[in-house]
């Protein structure tokens, strides 16, 4: 894909470990220099005033994946002159999202948006598991130490009753935050400029964008109106659902026919039982027309 790419025109999104990024660098350090125009990274990342340049903040979960790549990336793309954006996870807190909006998703008709929901409350029960266990205990896999139960019931907005309060009574009450949507809409440069206020850093001429970060210990998410964006999120995925099911045919239920398959399969039969000797082989008698197959209403 980069190789038949035009000068600068490539828009790389990462929203997972860096250590692929990483690798096609040292792999095709000319592709990433000459058709990358530029980097969005859903991770977060800050900036040190001493260097002069952006650090990732390995305390996010992408970055700590593999802090070595994710140095790397940010590294290179201060070194090449490549612009990036930065998308963190206090601008997700900026733009808290109800269950009802996946509940909604179902009006859409779409078997995706039942997935969706299940995903999420998959993930959800999965995660309420792992913050309630000791930060030492393996079952935890990489979630951050920070990301305990206190973090849980303020992260999505929850009051928790240890008597009365199960996943699924957790689940009706949670907010929850479109990280990896946020991260995508911050690629367009029109959604950008409506929707996020980032801190601007200028490394060596290239302009670097951050999206939700904490200053002198005040979270700054960086979305310019959390109302605003909540609903074009919501028509966005609403829109690409009902986009997806154009022109589908949707194949036919055999237990719900139609009457017009029916009143066509009934004229073929007809059609057999007018056949008569002439259209017979000679010297062959004529066979007894087929009987009229029963009707599915009927076996």
């Amino acid at each position: 894909v980069l190789a038949k790419a035009e000068y600068k025109s490539v828009k790389l999104l990462c929203i997972a470990s860096l250590r692929d990024v990483s690798e096609l660098i040292v792999k095709h350090e000319s592709l990433f220099r000459t058709k990358i125009k530029e980097v969005v990274l859903m991770g977060g990342a800050k900036y040190s005033e001493s260097r002069q340049q952006l650090i990732p903040d390995e305390t996010a979960f992408n970055n700590s994946c593999d802090p070595v790549a994710a140095r790397h990336v940010y590294a290179e793309c201060q070194q090449n002159g490549i612009p990036t954006t930065s998308v963190s996870r206090i601008a997700a807190y900026g733009c808290p999202l109800s269950v009802s909006f996946l509940d909604g998703l179902q009006d859409a008709k779409h078997l995706l948006a039942g997935d969706i929901r299940s995903a999420n409350f998959k993930a959800m029960q999965q995660l309420w598991k792992k913050v309630n266990m000791p930060a030492w205990m393996p079952g935890r896999g990489k979630l951050p130490s920070r990301c305990n139960r206190q973090w849980f019931i303020d992260f999505f907005h929850v009051n928790v009753d240890d008597e009365t309060y199960t996943c699924q009574d957790i689940w009706k009450h949670a907010s929850l935050f479109l990280y990896d949507s946020l991260a995508m809409l911050s690629c367009v440069d029109a959604y950008a400029d409506l929707h996020f206020t980032p801190k601007r850093y200028l490394v060596d001429g290239t302009p670097h964008r951050l999206i939700g970060l904490s200053e002198e210990g005040v979270s700054i998410s960086g979305v310019a109106n959390k109302d605003d964006l909540a609903n074009e999120l919501n028509c966005l995925i609403h829109q690409a659902l009902r986009l997806s099911l154009e022109g589908m045919d949707r194949s036919p239920n055999i237990n719900d026919r139609s009457e017009d398959s029916d009143d066509a399969e009934a004229s073929g039969v007809e059609r057999d039982e007018k056949k008569t000797a002439d259209d017979v082989e000679p010297n062959k008698p004529a066979t007894e027309p087929t009987a009229e197959p029963e009707s599915d209403t009927e076996s």
